[in-house]
């Protein structure tokens, strides 16, 4: 590595060590910024940190990746944002921190992995109570999480996380907690969500399938969601075959939301006599 190469690798430790910094990986040149001739760039009143990984050589990747490594470790990538606007809001809702306290609490009592799909989760519900367009967010989650980080989304987005899991992690030990936690988001028996690649035959094994899951594991109960005018009328023919026939057997089922068009929406809490 020449002394040049070296001097740029210690600048961007030095700054990457700083408390409260943001670091983000640009690898595609989605930023602006990317298009200058440097190998990284701190903006210091957002404390964000951009690495151009493309204007590095092999040498000052390899150095640099303990701090990479570390970073991400503690606090997860912020997401793969495809333009300037999103890495802009993103940096706005770190400087706020509106769920420090949520992701402190399951910091530790859930895998690494379900916590940094969890922050980016938060960001996202976040972002949609603000009325601004999510799509790039689901589609960050789903690339790096998979259909676990997805169930994670749902359940954060639906106040899962901020409620129920919350409330459990108070009243029981770390082990019990970890043997609830994977039973509900590992095995998915905490809820259905009901989405528009779903039809009514996919929804009805998904709902016997998640009957024998819980009876099997002693899951008590658990939810059905679904927003969108579709969504609603398979849950509403879901119920009832659920009454003309023993698909519903031994289960009680009790409407615990409903919201009309446009906005349609309905939960069902299933629970177990």
């Amino acid at each position: 590595m020449t002394p040049k190469e070296q001097t740029v690798v210690n600048e961007i430790i030095k700054l990457g060590a700083k408390v409260g910094i943001t670091i983000f990986l640009d690898s595609d040149n989605v930023t602006s910024w990317a298009w200058e001739d440097q190998a990284y760039k701190y903006v210091e009143l957002q404390e964000l940190l951009i690495i151009y990984l493309h204007r590095l050589s092999d040498d000052q990747q390899t150095e640099l990746l303990p701090l990479v490594r570390d970073y991400f470790e503690a606090h997860g990538l912020a997401l793969d944002f495809q333009q300037d606007q999103s890495l802009e809001k993103y940096t706005e809702y770190e400087a706020l921190n509106p769920d420090k306290n949520v992701l402190e609490f399951f910091s530790g009592k859930i895998p690494p992995n379900d916590l940094n799909a969890l922050k980016m989760s938060l960001f996202m519900r976040d972002q949609k109570e603000q009325g601004h367009n999510i799509d790039e967010y689901k589609l960050g989650i789903r690339d790096r999480f998979g259909s676990r980080g997805v169930y994670i989304a749902n359940l954060c987005n639906a106040g899962y996380f901020h409620d129920t899991f919350m409330r459990v992690g108070h009243k029981v030990n770390p082990a019990k907690f970890e043997e609830y936690y994977e039973l509900r988001v590992g095995r998915e028996l905490a809820a259905i969500f009901v989405h528009n690649g779903m039809n009514f035959t996919a929804l009805k094994n998904e709902f016997q399938e998640k009957v024998i899951l819980c009876q099997q594991f002693d899951v008590m109960k658990f939810r059905i969601h679904g927003f969108g005018r579709k969504n609603v009328e398979l849950i509403r023919e879901l119920l009832q075959e659920c009454k003309e026939t023993d698909l519903g057997a031994d289960l009680k089922l009790i409407v615990t939301m409903e919201a009309p068009p446009p906005n349609a929406a309905l939960e069902v809490n299933v629970e177990f006599n």
